[in-house]
């Protein structure tokens, strides 16, 4: 249970559950923080703390049911945004480089 690097990820949730489908606990990991929710009231801890937790339910018999990544949609955006420009910029430089084939063939038929 790491916080995911990616430059867009707000926060990744994960959800574990008991084999007995009755309790489930679900981390919400953020970058500096791990926020745990529970049936009683959820509880804001280190990422530490949250390691002994997750080895401590693990103990217990949880599975890990579902791994969800919560993504900063301005930010997500603003990449993607960048990564088209970026592209486009690319394939706009390589076709400047493109070579003209007029400028090294003649047509020897129309000058005949």
């Amino acid at each position: 249970m790491n916080p995911d690097s990616y430059n867009t990820v707000d926060c990744t949730v994960y959800t574990m559950i008991h084999p007995d489908g009755d309790h489930t606990v679900v981390f919400h990991v953020y970058k500096n923080e791990v926020i745990i929710k529970t049936t009683s009231t959820p509880s804001r801890v280190t990422l530490e703390e949250a390691r002994k937790a997750w080895y401590n339910l693990l103990g217990k018999g949880y599975t890990l049911s579902n791994k969800s990544v919560m993504h900063d949609m301005k930010k997500f955006n603003r990449a993607k945004r960048r990564e088209e420009k970026a592209a486009l910029h690319h394939i706009s430089d390589l076709q400047e480089m493109r070579v003209n084939p007029k400028d090294y063939y003649k047509n020897y038929a129309l000058e005949a």
